[in-house]
């Protein structure tokens, strides 16, 4: 019993250092938005590439992604995974695990587009504290 304890302890571990690498890179990334450093340069080379044309259906479904900006698909994907886990384990972990986490994802990506309020670049406005809902998108998040 107490080689499955450790494990399970040495696992946990694991997943908070990734976890608060994450947010570090999470905090990283909003640090330069606000303060437009170099990430914001990079964006705007990215946004001024040339991109390849969608048309048709292809179209249609990757516009609606883009739309839902990740978070959406990734959300779907989380839950179906967790519930395939949880069946299989007969637990009710990874459910919780899954909706706690989509719960803490969306209020700390919430409250972070309310508080920042950056517009939509490709309105060619790019202003921060201004109301917009454009950052942190569901792609940052």
């Amino acid at each position: 019993m107490s080689a499955v304890l450790d494990t399970r302890r040495a696992q946990m571990v694991i997943a908070f250092r990734w976890s608060g690498i994450l947010f570090v890179g999470f905090l990283l990334i909003t640090h330069q938005v606000l303060i437009n450093g170099p990430l914001i340069e990079i964006d705007k080379w990215i946004h001024h590439m040339e991109r390849p044309e969608f048309r048709g259906v292809s179209g249609f479904i990757i516009r609606r992604l883009d739309d839902l900006g990740l978070r959406g698909v990734t959300a779907t994907a989380l839950l179906l995974a967790a519930f395939y886990i949880a069946r299989r384990f007969k637990t009710w972990r990874p459910l919780n695990l899954a909706i706690l986490s989509l719960i803490a994802l969306n209020l700390t990506v919430g409250l972070a587009k309310l508080l920042i309020g950056r517009t939509k670049p490709k309105l060619n406005v790019d202003l921060i504290y201004a109301g917009g809902l454009s950052y942190p998108s569901g792609h940052a998040s």
